[in-house]
């Protein structure tokens, strides 16, 4: 069967949704499965959801999608992935999460963030930024995890967005995509970016077989890509060539 469908998944706050597009970027099939309830308050402003419970609808939604007429996953040549932005899962190395995921919407502070240092502290007052990296260090959710849970905090061995854990279920390696990055996030890949030195994150990666999902051995490049660029990116995947993500929806090819 000719593999000439791009599968496109996206992982909002209430619901899961897969779709199915040809290379003129005509829709040729749809799956939505909500999030019942979108995540669970144990305590007052609180936001929380079982990180699991991600993976298993986005699996639903995919095999809802095979059940339409003419979207059969052989006919897959890809998937693009994108995620609701600043939901944070704590797991070991080999992705089991170590608590529920942490998602957008939470409203707790640290109220004992780590100390910057004197260099920093002089830098962001001169620039009359001192307050705002304060707010910033009490908002982040690490800071949170290490003060009021120091147990498991020294446990996680990986701490990364929903995008990056959901990336390590479907093809095995802990790698995410430039375009599902916070600007607050803390990791190596934004001095990179930000200097102008590299900004691809991820090319063409092998999905590892998932029983779950029911999907063959295909491309995964996590993109923002514009309908006019859809051929583009066709042709990419079909030829087996690597995409490099530029900004959030250019491809250089």
């Amino acid at each position: 069967m000719t593999k000439d469908l791009l599968l496109a998944i996206d992982v909002g706050t209430q619901s899961v949704r897969a779709l199915a597009f040809d290379r003129d970027g005509k829709m040729h099939g749809r799956a939505q499965v909500p999030f019942e309830p979108p995540f669970g308050s144990p305590q007052p402003g609180w936001a929380e959801k079982e990180a699991e419970s991600y993976w298993q609808r986005l699996a639903e939604a995919c095999r809802a999608l095979w059940q339409q007429a003419g979207v059969a996953p052989e006919r897959i040549a890809g998937l693009a992935l994108t995620t609701q932005r600043g939901t944070v899962v704590c797991a070991r190395e080999d992705g089991t999460p170590l608590r529920p995921a942490i998602v957008w919407p939470d409203q707790r502070l640290s109220t004992a963030p780590p100390p910057l240092g004197p260099l920093w502290t002089t830098l962001f007052g001169l620039a009359g930024a001192g307050e705002l990296i304060r707010q910033l260090q009490r908002q982040a959710e690490c800071n949170w995890l290490a003060q009021h849970e120091p147990d498991l905090w020294p446990a996680c061995e990986r701490y990364c967005l929903l995008s990056g854990w959901l990336t390590h279920r479907l093809v095995g390696e802990w790698v995410d995509s430039a375009a599902c990055q916070v600007g607050h996030g803390r990791f190596g890949i934004f001095i990179e970016c930000f200097l102008g030195f590299r900004i691809r994150l991820l090319g063409q990666l092998r999905i590892l077989w998932l029983e779950e999902v029911l999907l063959p051995h295909v491309c995964l490049c996590q993109l923002g890509v514009r309908t006019s660029k859809l051929g583009v990116f066709f042709d990419c995947v079909l030829e087996g060539r690597n995409c490099r993500v530029i900004t959030g929806s250019v491809l250089n090819i």
